[in-house]
């Protein structure tokens, strides 16, 4: 082997020595040092919420001068949820949780209690101000997360024939069981998932002929007929 080929031997053998240290100090930052960090951001990962983030088109009533009126519709907020399995002493972390939320102190204790459980809901519903408290309280194994429902301003207001939405049994997505919900489905849903369409509905909706974007539409809107101040 001459002087060449000794020093390109050397040269590589020092990449290789360099490249295994930078590769050994990075696992010991990241295992040693920073490993509790981590476990805590898999432990969050490893939590999925059962909370939906989705959407869908709005249902409305028409007053008589022609004003569109929320009939059914999404509202957004957020849910705070446990990882049991990780979360530190229960009565610290109960009081800490209870000067923002509502919560029950004896059903909190049993949610806590599960250790082998991963996701417990300890409150839904949660406005964006109270929902960064929690977060600020930089507690492990409690977690915040956006969620949406569907809300039915006019309370019972025309129920039997809005309908309502529910999971669908062969997926995790919310879908028209019955109603205006379950007929106009194409038109509401944000997934393109199909439906059948309801005589009930269609018999007691009064639904006008157009539905934004055209008969035929998806991701849109449904105008009905029905007149809040007549339907109360």
């Amino acid at each position: 082997m001459n002087s060449n080929q000794r020093a390109r031997a050397r040269f590589v053998l020092i990449l290789v020595i360099l490249g295994a240290g930078v590769l050994t100090s990075s696992l010991y930052w990241t295992q040693i040092v920073n490993g509790g960090s981590y476990a805590a951001k898999a432990n969050q990962q490893y939590v999925k919420p059962s909370a939906q983030q989705f959407d869908r088109g709005t249902i409305y009533f028409q007053s008589k001068d022609a004003t569109n009126i929320a009939a059914a519709t999404i509202e957004s907020g957020y849910i705070v949820f446990m990882n049991p399995s990780s979360l530190g002493d229960d009565s610290s972390v109960y009081e800490a949780l209870s000067q923002y939320l509502k919560i029950d102190r004896a059903g909190f204790m049993a949610k806590a209690s599960k250790s082998n459980d991963h996701y417990e809901e300890i409150a839904g519903h949660i406005d964006q101000a109270t929902a960064d408290s929690v977060k600020g309280l930089g507690i492990a194994g409690i977690g915040v997360a956006s969620e949406s429902w569907r809300s039915y301003p006019g309370g019972v207001l025309a129920a039997h024939t809005l309908g309502l939405i529910g999971e669908d049994a062969s997926s995790s997505s919310m879908t028209g069981r019955y109603g205006l919900e379950r007929t106009y489905e194409e038109v509401l849903t944000r997934q393109g998932i199909g439906s059948a369409t309801s005589v009930f509905a269609q018999l007691f909706s009064g639904i006008k002929d157009s539905v934004f974007g055209g008969d035929n539409a998806h991701n849109g809107d449904v105008v009905t007929s029905i007149e809040p101040t007549v339907e109360k």
